[in-house]
């Protein structure tokens, strides 16, 4: 079997080889620039995240039955009656297209292509909405059986309000439908969450440690639903499937309210200073400003221009996602960067302007 450089094999679910942020040492190795010489925007996580404290030794020792603390913060944190932690939010991505017989889904046209490649390989129809109105219609239709919405989309920002949210699950719900709401952003707006009512028939709601908290490396994230779900889905996940040092480590960070008030705060203000940069440099060669989702923020162009720009910035050693729209347009995502760093901020400015003089 080929192997290709990131240890995939060439036979296996093309779901497997799905480009994702955070690939800095191959651009290392693309660019020939040594990997501390990089800035690195490529994903959506909080660039100061939840600081982990020495972890009990006997975590690494037992084997990592469910932790009733674990979930009991979950519950509290949340606000919501039943939830199951598991490996990240994709091992639900990856387990709920397995729990149904084959239906019709709706995805996003822009979205994170994780949750249409996994519905597809498990033989679900596929229909891509690109707007509310034409879901809207859809759904009116009876067309399809379950809806994934991205809230706010990841990553054209995009949000859907939760009125609108709860219509659409009522709908699903009378033909034994599904609504999936990817809540992986929602940390920095709790009150547009449906976490506090995922106990309804025929809602989903998977929420993430590893953006606001950013805690990606621990791989943990929850499924909110109803417990008859749940109950499902620990059936396809399977024992152990959250490390014992990671379920104590979410367990502190989701009980830390000192820290998630003080840190909704600090992103907040960073965002307002990142995004006046980013627009006064780089929204006049594209033509137009940022949208963000408090940690990170896309750009519309054109196509080849934006290829273009990607490429310029990467040869000076900065590292942004490049997202397909259509035949004519690209989106351009930057992730959040600490606007205390001086240096990574002066050196992201005269990158962008070095960018935009091979563009004109």
């Amino acid at each position: 079997m080929v192997v290709d450089a990131r240890g995939f094999g060439k036979s296996m679910n093309p779901r497997a080889l799905l480009k994702h942020g955070g690939s800095v040492e191959l651009a290392a190795q693309t660019y020939g620039i040594a990997l501390e010489n990089w800035l690195d925007l490529s994903t959506g996580i909080n660039p100061v995240g939840w600081p982990v404290p020495s972890i009990p030794k006997s975590f690494f020792h037992s084997l990592p039955d469910y932790s009733q603390s674990l979930l009991n913060s979950a519950r509290t944190y949340y606000g919501c009656e039943s939830i199951i932690a598991g490996a990240g939010s994709q091992a639900f991505i990856q387990a709920l297209p397995r729990l149904r017989e084959a239906s019709v889904v709706a995805v996003p046209a822009l979205g994170y292509t994780e949750h249409e490649a996994n519905w597809t390989a498990c033989g679900h129809e596929i229909l891509r909405y690109q707007s509310t109105a034409e879901l809207q219609q859809w759904l009116d239709d009876e067309r399809c059986d379950v809806v994934l919405v991205i809230n706010p989309n990841n990553p054209s920002t995009q949000q859907v309000a939760k009125t609108q949210l709860l219509q659409w699950r009522e709908k699903l719900e009378k033909r034994q439908g599904w609504l999936i709401v990817d809540e992986a952003f929602m940390d920095m707006q709790p009150e547009n969450s449906l976490a506090g009512v995922s106990q309804l028939k025929g809602l989903i709601v998977l929420r993430s440690l590893g953006k606001f908290f950013g805690l990606a490396g621990i791989r943990v994230g929850f499924a909110l639903a109803e417990t008859a779900v749940l109950r499902q889905i620990a059936g396809e996940l399977g024992p152990w499937h959250v490390s014992g040092p990671s379920q104590w480590v979410a367990q502190q960070a989701l009980a830390d309210r000192v820290w998630q008030q003080s840190t909704r705060l600090r992103l907040a203000a960073w965002m307002s200073a990142y995004q006046k940069l980013l627009d006064d440099t780089l929204g006049p060669i594209v033509g137009c400003n940022g949208e963000h989702a408090h940690l990170f923020i896309s750009y519309r162009a054109e196509r080849s221009l934006g290829e273009h720009l990607y490429q310029a910035l990467a040869k000076q050693g900065v590292l942004i996602r490049l997202i397909d729209v259509d035949e004519r347009e690209i989106l351009l995502r930057f992730g959040l960067l600490d606007t205390r760093e001086s240096e990574s901020l002066k050196k992201l400015r005269n990158s962008i302007l070095n960018a935009s003089e091979t563009c004109l």
